[in-house]
């Protein structure tokens, strides 16, 4: 094998055929610095952490570092996130070759700016900031700051770098351009000098510059040093003599005036300014704030919507101040029947505030029916608008599918809401919301392939994937293991973090702080994503039920300081004043949200499954890591995760005394625990036109526990030549598992499917029976009866397939 097809096997999870060579050519010559790295990245991947690591050290801290060596340690160190170590080898590389000023800036500060390493970044600049060049110092500061505001630094390190970072900003004055005046707001910052920063902010040459993203930075600065009247003149300027009608700036001058006690003043500067969004929407939030001489809340209000009635953005503005208690709704509510409502935005403004009021009681039916009158009202405008422009009628039928959904989650009401919405989406391509929406109602229904059209129509990628993918992805494996989709969703973190590292390094030689600090922000999200930990513990849950040949391109999870930017709130949702998001509710998720604690226990187990045949010294550690983790992360697992993941702790507890009887016996009662479980799961009371991702959530999960005792006790009789075990135990292991919960498993899917005639016949008479007394007339008539029998056996076949899979998995 050569060196090539070595790293090949390795890259491939091929360990055993690589390990072959590695002992022959360390036999040759114990001291083979590419063979000893290739060693411990080894003993890593297979759960014997610390071993692995001292090989890894001993070879970065010896005298035979050629550059091949070292760019194999770089790979390795990269791939295991062990990027601190890769610094540390760079410091010392630098060390030896203090004038190699292409290695400084191509190989370690470049590598650093791409893992993401601030106290790298902060290293290799300082290294570069002794050549003299301005741009060096400068990269010098930022990363001082962005240690600092990593959390990376030292508890040293957090007293010394601001007056590092002053002390070579002020040897570079004057400053050249707005760039570097965004960084001395930067170390201003850093060095918690809050006048030195609000009075450079308030300078003439901050205002002669007009950036953006200086400005945005005054109104905070001058508030945490109470500068008000600084501030007063601040916004009046910004707002009054540039016109500038920023929101930002209204709430800090209405904040101003408060303080300062001239409420006559803030109310004069409201009316005399021009009527735009802002400046009435200034009027309401000083009703809310009782500043005297205001309107009256709803007087406000009611001018604010007769102005912006024909915007979309009406809606969410006023929301929260029509929903406080000295709002008086009655009175709201009657203004709004008097409001003309011929423009159909304005009609969906109108409803969905009426909605937003609902009474406890509302007559749901009655009320869906008004909605489609209200939706077919504006069929031409629809027929008319461009194909990609959002249809707001649209929103007619996605308050009737949260009106159904918060009166009941069972399964007919969630196929009521999916045909209305799927009404919608025939009708509007581009409806995102409708989309996400069907996302949602479709993975709780057990309908993967239903869900996976419409979230492939929305095309989510890059930032805006790492906020939302988690409704399609999150709990996915217990529905339908496709390792495609997964595979995809971590692909994107692969490569967004590449094009990232290129804007990164385009901004640094630019001198573009402004840049570079939301792209590392972006860098650090993304490559410490709690989305793209949920995604790596599903792609390996996939491993139970299928080979997969890329698992290996999976990085090491650091749980620490996980971020996470999920959006739960972007789902067209309009819960009463006070009451939870009807997306919320625990009838429409994939079971308790789940978070950090979720990936850190799943972590744990996978660190446990990779040592489990050796016994390694770590897999006690990890034993006990994980009976702590399963504690901890009670609120994020359901009751069949929590009971796999006890299976697999007594299955590290076995492993630890591979002879001792009693940890067989022990396991096989955890397992039998699932028993009753699954029963429930194919019984007929339970089934009831009800089955849907719950059922399938159970099957699944009980499936893969049993793959992962089943290929224990397969690998176990494999290496019974050089492994001690109670051999009587092991042989017996997987017979009882086929014939127990593994049948019981498979027994309850074909129990489910030969039940599907009758459940879907009785879900097709309430549904088309339901959809055909909602008052639709003309070609909407003829639509929605085809799409509420498509809807219910389009989930009949999607369940269908699941419950297929799952008979289809052998141990």
């Amino acid at each position: 094998m050569s060196d090539k097809n070595l790293w090949a096997a390795i890259e491939a999870g091929s360990y055993r055929q690589a390990q072959t060579k590695i002992i022959k050519e360390l036999r040759k010559n114990p001291n083979n610095a590419r063979y000893l790295v290739a060693k411990g990245y080894i003993l890593i991947k297979q759960g014997n952490t610390t071993e692995g690591l001292d090989i890894l050290d001993k070879v970065a801290q010896g005298d035979n570092l050629t550059s091949d060596v070292v760019d194999v340690l770089q790979e390795t160190y990269i791939t295991l996130d062990l990027t601190d170590k890769l610094s540390k080898l760079f410091e010392r590389l630098a060390a030896k070759n203090p004038n190699n000023e292409a290695f400084l800036k191509s190989v370690w500060f470049e590598t650093m700016v791409h893992v993401n390493n601030y106290s790298g970044i902060q290293k290799s600049t300082m290294a570069l900031h002794k050549y003299g060049q301005r741009k060096y110092t400068l990269w010098a500061v930022f990363g001082f700051y962005m240690a600092l505001k990593s959390g990376s630094a030292s508890k040293a390190e957090k007293m010394i770098f601001p007056q590092l970072a002053i002390r070579l900003f002020d040897g570079m004055k004057p400053l050249l351009n707005a760039q570097e005046g965004y960084l001395q707001a930067l170390v201003y910052q850093i060095a918690n000098k809050k006048k030195e920063l609000a009075e450079f902010l308030k300078s003439d040459q901050v205002k002669t510059w007009d950036l953006l993203d200086l400005n945005v930075l005054i109104p905070p600065a001058l508030e945490e040093v109470e500068d008000w009247e600084g501030l007063q003149s601040h916004c009046i300027d910004y707002l009054v003599e540039k016109k500038r009608d920023d929101w930002n700036h209204w709430k800090a001058l209405l904040l101003t005036f408060e303080k300062l006690n001239t409420p006559a003043k803030a109310i004069e500067l409201i009316t005399s300014y021009k009527k735009s969004q802002n400046s009435l929407l200034a009027m309401v939030e000083a009703a809310s704030r009782d500043i005297s001489g205001a309107l009256p809340i709803n007087e406000a209000a009611e001018n604010y919507f007769n102005f912006m009635s024909k915007k979309r953005s009406t809606f969410p503005d006023l929301i929260k101040y029509v929903s406080l208690k000295n709002f008086d709704q009655a009175k709201w509510l009657a203004f709004l029947d008097q409001v003309d409502c011929n423009d159909q935005i304005v009609k969906v403004n109108v409803e969905k505030f009426k909605f937003l009021h609902r009474e406890d009681n509302l007559d749901v039916d009655a009320f869906v029916k008004t909605q489609v009158k209200n939706y077919e009202q504006y069929q031409v405008q629809l027929k008319a608008k461009d194909a990609k422009d959002y249809h707001p009628a649209d929103d007619f039928l996605l308050i009737s599918a949260l009106a159904i959904l918060e009166q009941s989650q069972d399964k007919v009401s969630l196929e009521k809401a999916a045909v209305l919405l799927e009404l919608a989406a025939l009708n509007d391509k581009h409806q995102f919301f409708v989309r996400l929406w069907l996302v949602r109602i479709y993975l709780r229904l057990g309908a993967f392939n239903l869900a996976k059209g419409h979230y492939k129509i929305l095309k989510v990628s890059k930032i805006q994937h790492e906020s939302l993918s988690h409704f399609m992805l999150t709990r996915l494996t217990s529905i339908f293991p496709d390792f495609g989709v997964l595979y995809d969703a971590f692909e994107q973190y692969e490569t967004a973090n590449n094009e990232i590292t290129s804007y990164l390094l385009q901004a640094f030689e630019k001198g573009s702080y402004t840049q570079l600090e939301s792209m590392n922000d972006l860098q650090r999200i993304m490559k410490s994503s709690v989305s793209r930990g949920i995604i790596q513990v599903e792609i390996r849950k996939t491993k139970q039920f299928q080979t997969i040949p890329k698992l290996e391109a999976l990085t090491t999870l650091k749980i620490d300081g996980m971020a996470d930017s999920r959006d739960f709130d972007i789902m067209f949702d309009i819960p009463r004043p006070g009451q939870e998001r009807t997306s919320q509710l625990p009838g429409l998720t994939l079971g308790p949200k789940l978070g950090q604690k979720w990936v850190n226990v799943h972590q744990i187990k996978y660190n446990i499954l990779k040592s489990l045949v050796k016994g390694t010294e770590d897999l006690k550690i990890e034993s006990d890591a994980l009976k702590q983790a399963i504690s901890d992360s009670e609120d994020e697992v359901t009751e069949i995760e929590k009971w796999s993941l006890q299976v697999v702790h007594l299955l590290s507890v076995s492993a630890l005394d591979k002879k001792k009887d009693q940890h067989y016996s022990t396991l096989l009662a955890k397992l039998a625990e699932a028993e009753p479980i699954v029963a429930r799961a194919g019984s007929q009371s339970e089934l009831q036109g009800q089955f849907s991702w719950p059922q399938l959530h159970v099957l699944y999960t009980v499936l893969e526990t049993v793959k992962i005792v089943a290929d224990y006790a397969e690998l176990l009789s494999k290496h019974k030549s050089s492994i001690q075990f109670n051999t009587a135990a092991v042989t017996a292991l997987k017979p009882k598992l086929e014939n127990g919960l593994y049948a019981q498993v498979r027994d309850s899917a074909a129990a489910i499917k030969n039940k599907r005639d009758a459940t879907v016949q009785n879900e097709l008479d309430a549904v088309v029976n339901w959809s055909g007394k909602l008052g639709f007339t003309g070609v909407f008539r003829n639509s929605i009866d085809h799409i509420a029998e498509s809807v219910i056996e389009g989930i009949a076949v999607n369940q269908d397939q699941a419950l297929t899979y799952i008979r289809s998995i052998k141990l």
